[in-house]
């Protein structure tokens, strides 16, 4: 009897914690504070089924505006989360914009990208947070966003699995947010034998990479860490500039797949040629591949310039969007034609 009573006390309490659902023998899980909050906070537009679906996780980009494409690209953005999140053969991932806007402003930004956007607008999800309750309940805090995003990373649960604070659609952090729910394989080479050094011959071993321009045009070869983000962005627009200054071939690479850059190529004009090192052999090669504690890999943001005759002229392991422009920009004038 006692057993009896015990058992049906564990039953109670299971049935509790797990909610079973009355017309199937099936537990269902408690829906999450933060997917209860999504759906029932704001003004929702877009893409209004995405609860309905079997993602393989959901992400929360608090903007910290629509209106200032500076601070925040949202066209850059759109296209890169649609490509690197939603459209995804095996099953992508939910993304919902998040704005704090007046609804005024709001009301205005859905008619445009609506009427400009209009392949992209069903398939992403715009939340207007007026209240500011979903901010709060994704813990973002709001000084981040005086002057950039934050995305937030969840499972299929609505379980939140980390925060990218400073967002602004840098390529770094789409390519935490991909390979968080597409991990990628990307082989560990082995580090190169040789060292590339500032006005001496092009190592041996890379001149596969530009042999084909030796003798005929200087090459520049930019690593960057992917396709479609906004610092990425910037760079390959100021080479743009470059690419008709004394006789100089331009290459882009990063381990963006051939999709990814084929959507930058649509969204933005890139007056480069864009290679996808999908494998990561040729960052590898010149020595440009980071891979992260955690496993995330992607392009280092490295400059070359070699000369027609194979001399390196130019080396820049780090290089800044904004503080290096106008050294790179005397070393391509200082180029022989």
């Amino acid at each position: 009897m006692k057993n009896n009573i015990l058992f049906l006390l564990f039953a109670i309490s299971f049935m509790a914690c797990t909610n079973t659902d009355p017309s199937s023998n099936e537990p269902v899980q408690k829906e999450s504070p933060i997917i209860q909050s999504l759906k029932t906070v704001g003004d929702m537009r877009g893409d209004m089924n995405l609860f309905k679906t079997t993602p393989k996780g959901y992400v929360a980009v608090v903007a910290p505006t629509l209106v200032d494409q500076n601070i925040f690209d949202l066209s850059l953005h759109t296209a890169g989360v649609y490509t690197y999140l939603e459209n995804e053969k095996d099953g992508g991932v939910e993304t919902i914009l998040i704005s704090q806007e007046n609804q005024e402003t709001f009301e205005s930004f859905i008619k445009i990208f609506e009427k400009e956007r209009a392949e992209l607008y069903p398939k992403l999800t715009f939340i207007n947070d007026t209240t500011g309750q979903l901010v709060k309940v994704l813990g973002v805090n709001p000084e981040h966003l005086d002057h950039a995003g934050e995305a937030v990373a969840l499972d299929k649960e609505g379980k939140k699995l980390f925060s990218l604070d400073e967002y602004r659609c840098q390529g770094e952090k789409l390519q935490r947010l991909h390979q968080t729910y597409f991990p990628r394989t990307i082989e560990a080479f082995a580090a190169p034998s040789y060292e590339i050094k500032q006005g001496e011959k092009l190592p041996v071993e890379l001149t596969k990479y530009v042999e084909n321009h030796l003798g005929k045009e200087n090459v520049m070869i930019t690593f960057y860490p992917s396709p479609l983000s906004h610092a990425c962005s910037i760079q390959m627009d100021d080479f743009t500039h470059f690419s008709e200054k004394k006789n100089l071939k331009m290459f882009g690479v990063s381990i963006g797949t051939d999709e990814q850059v084929e959507a930058w190529k649509m969204n933005q004009y890139v007056g480069l040629e864009l290679l996808a090192d999908s494998t990561g052999m040729i960052s590898n090669d010149f020595n440009s591949l980071l891979r992260e504690d955690d496993g995330i890999v992607y392009s280092d943001r490295t400059v070359f310039i070699i000369d027609k005759n194979g001399i390196v002229q130019y080396i820049n392991k780090d290089y800044d969007v904004v503080a290096d422009l106008s050294n790179l920009e005397k070393a391509i004038l200082a180029l022989s034609e």
